[in-house]
């Protein structure tokens, strides 16, 4: 996970821009390197100008990866995987361990939030057609944000590939 980030950074040499890869028409990865966010709880909710510069580096990378094509019109499944440097009151040893959950803020379903609002209109027309989200948070020498975006039915199949029998019993 970690190593996905700090290789795609040496690789690509983008420094602190934001890059997208369109590895085909149905899927995106999106790399934005630096701090990842979550909505702040005070300020009645307004974004902190850190927080807009990251979702605004999200929609940079959306926007060019699609290139000229138009926001995908059917369900769509999303990867987000938050990498946070350790604090700095670790022990180099620690800090040296990639891949420990970070278990404190910012709330991972907030930073989805953000990510899902910054792609709203650039990837897909609507935050409405994630079908599937996948969300992660860890520690990591490069700290950094990897977004993974699958149009799910460009074919026109919509369908959910895992099991489909569900019954509720209450009693």
């Amino acid at each position: 996970m970690t190593d996905d980030l700090a290789a795609a950074i040496r690789e690509n040499d983008i420094g602190v821009a934001p890059w997208a890869v369109a590895s085909s028409k149905r899927t995106v990865r999106l790399v934005i390197p630096g701090m990842a966010y979550g909505p702040a709880a005070r300020n009645g909710g307004h974004l902190r100008a850190a927080e807009r510069r990251w979702q605004d580096a999200i929609a940079e990378a959306g926007q060019v990866a699609l290139a000229d094509r138009s926001p995908w019109q059917g369900p769509v499944e999303l990867t987000i995987r938050l990498a946070f440097a350790p604090p700095k009151s670790w022990t180099k040893a620690r800090r040296g361990a990639n891949g420990l959950w970070k278990v404190t803020p910012p709330r991972l379903e907030n930073s989805a939030k953000l990510v899902l609002a910054a792609l709203e209109g650039v990837l897909f027309v609507d935050q409405a057609q994630v079908c599937r989200l996948e969300l992660s948070k860890f520690y990591a020498d490069t700290p950094g944000t990897i977004i993974r975006a699958t149009e799910a039915a460009a074919s026109g199949e919509m369908r959910f590939d895992g099991p489909v029998e569900v019954s509720l019993r209450f009693e």
